[in-house]
């Protein structure tokens, strides 16, 4: 099942200024560089900052969560990483840095069992509740108490 990443609002309006913004002098650069009136680098600045603006736009909008099985896949944009859900100690709400990778207040963290080296991992899913309860259900050692996942210790 795949759940999509809830982008936080204030990222779509500063995508949509940073958008019109890079067209404007994007094509500025390419006109200037083509006219005569900038150096002809310019030319390669142009598509340069449009590339990078789509691939922010790309990043922001298109991120999701996968359960396929007993794996986790997170995508950012161009980005992928598999997380094997047997690694996944626990899932609860993040509250604090605003300038973690998932920019919403109300994102969850993931922390991992040892020795399984992921890092901070945090995660917006539109459905937030039933990206929490369909991990539970891909590995029964992972319990749902509606508002965290915690995995059970065994016993």
């Amino acid at each position: 099942m795949v759940y999509r990443g809830r982008p936080e609002p204030i990222l779509i309006i500063v995508l949509i200024v940073d958008a019109i913004a890079t067209l404007g002098l994007g094509g500025w650069f390419v006109w200037g560089a083509t006219s005569g009136r900038l150096p002809k680098f310019f030319l390669f600045f142009g598509p340069w900052l449009i590339v990078s603006c789509a691939v922010a736009a790309w990043i922001i909008l298109r991120t999701s969560y996968e359960i396929a099985g007993d794996v986790l896949v997170v995508r950012q944009g161009p980005n992928k990483k598999r997380i094997p859900i047997s690694s996944i100690d626990e899932i609860f709400p993040a509250k604090g840095n605003p300038l973690s990778p998932a920019w919403a207040g109300d994102r969850l963290q993931v922390l991992f069992t040892p020795p399984y080296k992921a890092g901070t991992l945090f995660l917006q899913p539109d459905d937030r509740s039933g990206f929490l309860q369909a991990l539970s259900e891909a590995d029964p050692g992972l319990s749902y108490d509606g508002e965290r996942l915690r995995r059970s210790a065994p016993s």
